[in-house]
């Protein structure tokens, strides 16, 4: 899937406070759990943004998956909450005018966005709960990536960021969430 960013070229390990970006090979008691869960791990080597020791984010075949209706239907000015490891940052930069990243962590923008040195790029550090556009600013595509894992809160969760999000969608936008896209992957097996 060349549509993503190749994060393992793209990106180097490195660790600053609470997060880290490695770059390895999985085990192969790692693929075979992938494998018996639905999750293959075909490729040789991954990042993995990892905070406070726990994975955060991959570029498994999973990820991939689950971010391409987002690849598919991002354009114009986009707002993307959650940078993790850049993954969709390239299809976005290839398709938007303009695109907005909220993240969280500082130490994840420390380590990941001076990869991506683009005049279309606007990385904000805040909270996407609190964050507001600045006045009058609307987007194309709204895209929420800020969970570790999938369940009914992280669906909640997308739920009401939606509808606090949904006044700053231009009319025919597209408004999605990581949590519901894999949520749906799962659940089509």
């Amino acid at each position: 899937m060349g549509t993503y960013t190749d994060v393992c070229s793209v990106l180097k390990p490195a660790k600053r406070g609470s997060a880290e970006i490695r770059i390895d090979t999985p085990s192969g008691f790692e693929r075979l759990s992938g494998a018996l869960h639905g999750q293959p791990l075909d490729r040789e080597k991954y990042a993995r943004l990892l905070i406070n020791g726990r994975v955060m984010m991959t570029d498994a075949e999973f990820e991939r998956l689950t971010n391409l209706e987002f690849v598919c239907k991002a354009h114009g000015d986009i707002l993307i909450a959650g940078l993790g490891i850049g993954m969709i940052l390239k299809p976005a930069l290839k398709n938007g005018e303009s695109v907005t990243v909220v993240e969280i962590n500082p130490d994840v923008i420390a380590l990941v966005a001076p990869s991506f040195d683009d005049p279309k790029l606007r990385i904000v550090s805040g909270d996407i709960d609190s964050w507001l556009p600045e006045a009058g600013q609307r987007f194309d595509a709204i895209y929420f990536d800020i969970w570790e894992h999938f369940n009914e809160e992280t669906n909640a969760h997308a739920t009401k960021l939606g509808r606090r999000f949904c006044k700053y969608l231009k009319p025919g936008g597209w408004m999605g969430s990581w949590t519901r896209a894999a949520w749906k992957a799962t659940n089509r097996r």
